[in-house]
């Protein structure tokens, strides 16, 4: 039954699922597109903006958005984010730094960066990339980074027009369930991107660049249509509901 729902339908239905698992928990769910914002929420958590999602570090296209988790004090307890590109692909920007950096930002490491692999299929714009996210500890055993991950895919099928949703993993991350199960990524679509140095993480790793169709994402959403029967009704979209505030 599920092959024959609607992309909108499918969208929907994760979504209601979804909002009254987070009201459950006691969780607001919140859409921002405010990345001055976020690099302040960032620093304040934990240091590190992934320059994928810094403005100090290359234009963010106005697409691009994130999402977060709040509890009832209106305390962050979780928040994930993703550029939007609208040009090139993902193995070419990878490759030229300019997933990162704009050509006048790239670090003066970038020249050190090691053997680069192809990926196993061509991978072109529009895209959404993951960047920076964070779960407190205490919370960790929600497994909110999967449900955080969740909502940003059905913000992103939603309100914009891509082909593919990427991300990048080091190789601790692979060896364990978080690409498949936690970031809903296919096994086909994990391929070793880089081994070597990285100007990114400013060390030697062993990267995995993470790709997955827009049908797809559909597909896998009707297969687990969220996490639970709805028990209201269904609520407006998180996005519109932000956007009206």
């Amino acid at each position: 039954m599920l092959n024959n729902l609607s992309e909108k339908s499918i969208i929907d239905a994760a979504e209601t699922g979804l909002m009254n698992y987070f009201d459950e928990l006691g969780l607001q769910a919140t859409v921002s597109w405010d990345f001055v914002r976020f690099r302040e929420l960032v620093s304040s958590h934990y240091g590190w903006v992934n320059p994928t999602v810094d403005y100090t570090c290359r234009p963010i296209h106005p697409a691009s958005f994130w999402v977060g988790l709040t509890d009832a004090a209106g305390h962050f307890v979780a928040f994930k984010s993703y550029a939007y590109f609208d040009s090139g692909d993902f193995e070419g920007l990878f490759r030229n730094g300019e997933l990162f950096w704009s050509p006048d930002k790239r670090p003066d490491d970038f020249s050190r960066m090691g053997q680069v692999h192809s990926l196993s299929r061509f991978v072109p714009a529009p895209f959404t990339h993951a960047g920076s996210q964070w779960t407190d500890r205490n919370w960790r055993d929600l497994y909110l980074a999967h449900y955080l991950t969740v909502l940003s895919r059905l913000v992103t099928l939603r309100y914009l027009d891509v082909k593919f949703f990427t991300g990048c993993i080091l190789d601790e991350i692979k060896t364990r369930t978080v690409p498949n199960q936690g970031y809903d990524y296919p096994e086909d679509g994990i391929n070793l991107l880089l081994k070597g140095y990285s100007p990114h993480a400013k060390k030697m790793v062993t990267l995995y660049g993470c790709h997955m169709e827009r049908n797809v994402a559909v597909a896998r959403l009707a297969g687990r249509i969220m996490p639970r029967p709805p028990a209201a009704p269904a609520k407006p979209s998180v996005v519109q509901a932000h956007a009206q505030s």
